[in-house]
């Protein structure tokens, strides 16, 4: 039985539209936002919506593909790890809410593939593959609250 894999592809099925437990998930906040809204910083030290979304986008890229077997496509220096608005306005909010759903979809199929075995092995970093996943859901729902307090400021 795979309790593990399933467990955490239960976690981050409810951070992104389920009923988890705060009551919060991403459908909630971001699918009837206007583009006026997502790309508006409330503060010059408080990234937009959009600067979050396309942050926390970056990081499940980066970790899907160490658990895939390749390496960190991001660092904290990373230029994509924090890009501008004005850079992600030209992408578009429609866009970006479409490869952020996508994400969830490609990270809960490639590990519905796997077994709890395979969250035991080890990249090249020296973690598991658990710890990683872990840790995206941890990143998400820290994401998932600023963006809920962004929102909060701007109304």
């Amino acid at each position: 039985m795979n309790n593990t894999i399933h467990n955490l592809t239960r976690q981050l099925a409810e951070t992104m539209d389920g009923e988890p437990w705060i009551d919060e998930t991403y459908t909630k906040k971001i699918t009837s936002l206007a583009e006026s809204q997502v790309f508006t910083r409330p503060r010059p030290d408080v990234h937009s919506v959009a600067e979050l979304v396309s942050h926390i986008l970056e990081w499940r890229y980066s970790v899907l593909s160490i658990l895939k077997g390749g390496t960190r496509t991001i660092t904290m220096d990373s230029p994509s790890n924090w890009k501008d608005n004005d850079t992600l306005r030209k992408e578009g909010w429609a866009a970006l809410k479409e490869k952020l759903y996508k994400s969830q979809q490609d990270i809960i199929t490639f590990l519905e593939q796997q077994d709890d075995d395979y969250l035991r092995q080890v990249d090249k970093e020296g973690h598991s593959y658990l710890y990683y996943v872990e840790g995206l859901i941890h990143h998400d729902m820290y994401h998932l609250g600023q963006i809920g307090l962004v929102l909060k400021m701007l109304s």
